[in-house]
């Protein structure tokens, strides 16, 4: 049972660090902000964003949306410059350490 506690306590650590280097990639930017399906799916057919999926490699090819890239969380920090420069990239993953979608006021 110790054995198990750690290796949750370690996970969750795993994944607080990929939650802050996301959130901290994220946020050296202006803002974030959220899009809704429709958006997303009406600005993917024109060609106006980059769809990043950050999960694990093994997660995205199990089921991802259409359109999608991976890059894991873990290696985004090395692979930002392979990113198109001129377009918006809107980023997805799962879990508790997420970067939160912002909440209407």
């Amino acid at each position: 049972q110790n054995l198990l506690v750690a290796l949750h306590q370690y996970v969750e650590y795993r994944n607080s660090e990929i939650a802050a280097f996301i959130a901290d990639t994220f946020n050296r930017q202006e803002h974030l902000e959220s899009i809704s399906r429709e958006e997303l799916f009406q600005r993917l057919n024109l060609g106006d964003v980059t769809l990043l999926d950050v999960r694990p490699t093994e997660e995205f090819v199990s089921g991802h949306l259409p359109g999608a890239i991976n890059i894991p969380a873990e290696k985004l920090e090395g692979r930002l410059s392979k990113l198109p420069k001129k377009q918006e990239i809107v980023a997805y993953c799962r879990g508790p350490y997420c970067v939160p979608r912002p909440r209407p006021r």
